[in-house]
């Protein structure tokens, strides 16, 4: 049976929880059975790892191989300038990320709404990740709700649901029990979930779900199973960047076997070579797109909007049309 299906008296007996809430013991049970009511993230990215991850780019690989090759072909100044130019903008880069990850951060702790709880006898306000299915929540107007939950008490009650159903309008709650077995999220209007938004009134709820086991939680699962696309900068850049190396080699090889065939010694020729490798490839192009696109990271910061990943910068200037729905 549905929770929506169900009886007051079945939900407390199947919860095992009373009117007057849960004790403090239980709801340390609950708690380490269940988790806290949070989405579980996925592991993010060390200062070690962002730092060579802006190593993953087809130019930067090449003047890494230009440099091995000018440092064992004894033009060590030439690897040194290269090496030092590709860590400053993976340092440049690197910083912006974390600062991106930090400020995600911040807002997730502001977005973590306080919520009241009936705890032994007592309204109590704690934090939302602190809930625990059983527990009795009462939730009132201006109230983010903070877990879904069946309404037990009902006055009025008055909710916005359009994250999860993209309806606008908000829908008139309930506690009586609805009796049909299948009913979409809806037409369950005895039923509170995560994220929604109370416009009215008040109710008690008893907690169902918690955390990744919310209707919200199960959106949050599968947006983290869905893959990243490439920016279109960076198909531009891969698309250069291998056209760029395959010019190259064919021009140092080229002038490499027109040297070694006019009777310069092989040295010679293949250092001739390596140096208009490493003339050809633009070791400032990495940097001054990292440049760039931090700085308008910084300027869309001034305007309160938060960019993760530096390429999508470019990704989101080339937008000509965006659609959406209502919501």
């Amino acid at each position: 049976m549905k929770h929506f299906t169900k009886s007051k008296k079945q939900l407390f007996e199947e919860f095992k929880t009373l009117s007057t809430g849960l004790t403090d013991e239980e709801v340390e049970k609950r708690r380490k059975k269940y988790g806290e009511n949070r989405f579980i993230e996925k592991e993010k990215d060390g200062l070690i790892k962002i730092f060579f991850n802006q190593f993953k780019d087809s130019l930067v690989i090449i003047l890494l191989v230009a440099a091995i090759i000018s440092f064992f072909s004894g033009n060590k100044e030439s690897s040194f300038v290269i090496v030092l130019v590709l860590i400053l903008n993976s340092i440049l880069g690197a910083y912006q990320t974390i600062k991106a990850q930090k400020s995600l951060d911040s807002l997730k702790k502001m977005s973590s709404p306080k919520c009241k709880v009936i705890r032994d006898y007592e309204q109590l306000e704690v934090d939302s990740s602190e809930l625990v299915p059983g527990d009795i929540v009462v939730i009132e107007a201006g109230d983010i709700v903070p877990a879904d939950g069946r309404v037990i008490e009902n006055f009025s009650l008055l909710v916005n649901e359009n994250s999860l159903t993209g309806e606008s309008n908000s829908i008139e709650k309930t506690d009586e029990v609805l009796d049909y077995e299948d009913l979409a999220l809806g037409d369950q209007v005895n039923m509170v979930f995560s994220g929604s938004l109370v416009n009215y009134g008040r109710a008690k709820i008893l907690i169902t779900e918690t955390g990744m086991n919310t209707q919200l939680g199960k959106i949050a699962t599968l947006l983290d199973q869905t893959e990243e696309n490439i920016t279109p900068l960076q198909k531009s850049l891969d698309i250069f960047g291998k056209r760029l190396t395959f010019g190259i080699v064919v021009l140092c090889v080229f002038i490499f076997g027109i040297y070694v065939y006019h009777g310069n010694t092989i040295l010679d020729s293949l250092l001739l070579a390596v140096a208009l490798a490493v003339a050809a490839i633009p070791e400032s192009l990495n940097p001054i797109i990292t440049i760039v696109l931090s700085l308008e990271t910084e300027k869309l910061a001034r305007e309160n909007a938060i960019v993760k990943e530096l390429k999508s910068i470019e990704a989101l200037g080339s937008i000509s049309v965006i659609c959406s729905d209502k919501t």
